[in-house]
């Protein structure tokens, strides 16, 4: 059964989408009535309703803006579960494989327009803008985690230095400590030793001279 129908000139994207589904729905409602029996409660019933389901939330998608991008997310689901209702039909010999093309064929035109729907009133470039800016902050929070860590190491190896250098000066001045008194050792032992050997000979001889003299007096009284 052919569903081509010559477009509107100049429709939009709403009213093209509207009747090329309308147009499907009415060949799988007559498709579907000639199915078995025993799938006509399971099978039938399913199909049937999922596609004036997106009948219905088009034509409201259409005349109500304010509603628009729910509906047709809407419609964008159950395209999908029309999709995954019919090939189970298929795969249990419930649907000819001849019917089966058409309408996959017709689902996925159907739901192209719609996909160009939803750009054209912009939810899916918002929808970018918004993963786009999402990253960008991502990003960002990255940059600034590598920025601080940075900073961190350039901080832990400036403490580091000082305090090597700290330590460099604590040896220094040890080293010197240790080496001044070996100095002054030096010295004495050229200088203030030989003056202190030198006065020696006079300090022992006064301090020989007094004592005999105060035997003499003691003596002689």
């Amino acid at each position: 059964m052919s569903m081509e129908r010559s477009e509107p000139v100049g429709a939009g994207p709403e009213l093209l989408c509207l009747q090329k589904w309308e147009e499907f729905t009415g060949w799988l409602l007559e498709h579907t009535a000639k199915w078995p029996k025993s799938a006509r409660f399971s099978f039938v019933q399913k199909v049937d309703l999922q596609a004036l389901a997106v009948l219905e939330a088009l034509v409201a998608a259409r005349y109500e803006p304010a509603q628009r991008r729910g509906l047709l997310r809407e419609v964008n689901l159950r395209l999908e579960q029309l999709r995954f209702l019919l090939r189970m039909a298929r795969g249990r010999a419930v649907m000819p494989a001849a019917g089966f093309e058409i309408a996959m064929r017709e689902i996925d035109g159907v739901g192209r327009m719609v996909h160009g729907w939803r750009v054209a009133i912009g939810e899916r470039a918002g929808s970018s803008r918004g993963e786009a800016s999402r990253g960008e902050a991502s990003r960002g929070e990255a940059s600034r985690g590598e920025a601080s860590r940075g900073e961190a190491s350039r901080g832990e190896a400036s403490r580091g230095e000082a305090s090597r250098g700290e330590a460099s000066r604590g040896e220094a001045l040890a080293g010197s400590y240790e080496s001044a008194p070996m100095g002054r050792v030096a010295r004495g032992d050229r200088g203030e030793t030989n003056t202190l050997t030198a006065a020696t000979p006079a300090v022992h001889a006064r301090g020989l001279r007094a004592p005999i003299a105060e035997l003499d007096g003691s003596v002689t009284g």
